[in-house]
């Protein structure tokens, strides 16, 4: 496909009631979208990244086959989209997005007018790749020519100095410590900003490395000070937490108790 430059970067907004993703994000199918207003410099082979709109997150990749193949009835101008990878297993929403410095003040993550087809800067769009193919390493692949690794003014510090009041009793059936899920969220987020994938800090085992997408982002998060010993609410901080695996989630809080570098040294390794 001849182009006349380096391709440009586009979102195209699908509402949920309207576009059913899951069923139209298959790799090498094709469709056609329509815009009243279509940009002038939209040019086949451009960079597509799909955007559900009600549920404000990005969902999936794809490519622009052509810009212009007719009019619907309403005289709108139709262009083809053939999508490269199926809906992410990971799909950011606006909020985490909102965090990325380049891709901040990107125009899809502004308010205004409802719009089909929304143009990113060429940096906007290379850093928007990278995050996403932190979250989702299966799409890593799809446009070689951009490095997988976030360089560092990609990554964000907005979660370094993050903390949660945690501790406090509620009751179910019986008194528990509450939890801060954002806290977890988080701790998770940043991980993955920082590491590409989410080891346990004991074994190293990683869900996605062994499972694959069904993997993705799975970890569990443990709590270096255990809650189970405070009295009242405590702050906790990132640096509070450990992502660990499952099986050596429950060998921590095994009696007698133990900490991360205790547990690390009584592997065994075959």
């Amino acid at each position: 496909m001849n182009r006349n430059g380096p391709p440009n970067y586009w979102v195209i907004k699908g509402r949920s009631n309207q576009n059913d993703w899951a069923r139209m994000l298959v790799p090498g199918e094709s469709s056609h979208w329509h815009t009243a207003k279509p940009p002038k410099t939209l040019e086949s082979g451009d960079r597509i990244f799909c955007w559900e709109s009600g549920a404000r997150r990005m969902v999936g990749l794809a490519e622009l086959v052509a810009p212009d193949v007719g009019q619907n009835e309403k005289g709108e101008t139709l262009f083809e989209v053939r999508y490269l990878t199926h809906r992410f297993v990971v799909m950011p929403t606006i909020k985490e997005l909102r965090q990325v410095p380049v891709v901040e003040n990107a125009s899809f993550l502004k308010s205004g007018p409802a719009t089909t087809i929304l143009k990113l800067t060429r940096e906007e769009g290379e850093a928007l790749y990278q995050f996403l193919s932190v979250r989702n390493p299966d799409c890593a692949t799809i446009w070689p020519d951009i490095a997988a690794e976030l360089p560092a003014h990609v990554l964000t510090d907005v979660d370094s100095d993050f903390s949660a009041l945690e501790g406090t009793s509620g009751r179910v059936d019986h008194l528990r410590r509450e939890r801060s899920r954002e806290l977890v969220d988080r701790k998770k987020h940043a991980v993955l900003m920082a590491t590409n994938r989410l080891e346990c800090e004991v074994c190293g085992f990683d869900f996605a490395g062994v499972y694959g997408p069904r993997g993705s982002n799975f970890c569990e998060v443990h709590h270096l000070k255990p809650l189970s010993d405070v009295q009242s609410e405590v702050e906790t901080h990132l640096q509070d937490l450990a992502i660990v695996c499952s099986n050596c989630h429950r060998m921590l809080h095994r009696e007698p108790w133990t900490d991360i570098p205790g547990l690390r040294g009584s592997l065994r390794h075959s």
